[in-house]
């Protein structure tokens, strides 16, 4: 092998030696290193809040007389590194699309959720009218609670 190529040989690796060591170490860079957003330490938002799956249905209070409430049960994964509060939006609509109420309300009061699955229950977010015809849930807050 010739002098100079020896030469090209040390000054690739080098190069190569010196850029892969400047990923490790310069912080201004996101890196292969660097841990996932959900192991990070870091204020979750809603979207790092599925709702899998969730199901609205009538029920009623009374035993004698009708009574009706919406009773909504679902399934909410927490993707955040630590558990957290969970505000929703419940809006209930006719059979034209057209907005008859809506509600917020907390998964679960004030506490947080674990990380991972969660089965939540909301009983009576709203007075059931008869012409709800469809519901949408969604996430729209997120809390440490203390």
């Amino acid at each position: 092998m010739s002098k100079r190529t020896r030469n090209i040989i040390l000054v690739v690796v080098l190069g190569c030696a010196i850029g892969f060591t400047s990923v490790f170490w310069d912080k201004g860079r996101h890196t292969a290193t660097e841990a996932p957003a959900a192991s990070r330490r870091e204020p979750c938002i809603p979207k790092d809040i599925d709702i899998k799956s969730w199901q609205a249905t009538i029920a009623s209070k009374c035993s004698s007389e009708s009574c009706p409430y919406i009773k909504i049960v679902g399934e909410a994964v927490n993707r955040c590194a630590h558990a957290t509060g969970v505000r929703v939006r419940i809006t209930a609509k006719d059979k034209n699309g057209e907005i008859v109420d809506v509600a917020e309300r907390s998964l679960v009061n004030t506490r947080n959720i674990s990380t991972g699955p969660y089965v939540f229950d909301l009983s009576d977010p709203f007075d059931y009218q008869k012409n709800m015809a469809t519901f949408e849930l969604e996430v729209i807050e997120t809390r440490q609670w203390k």
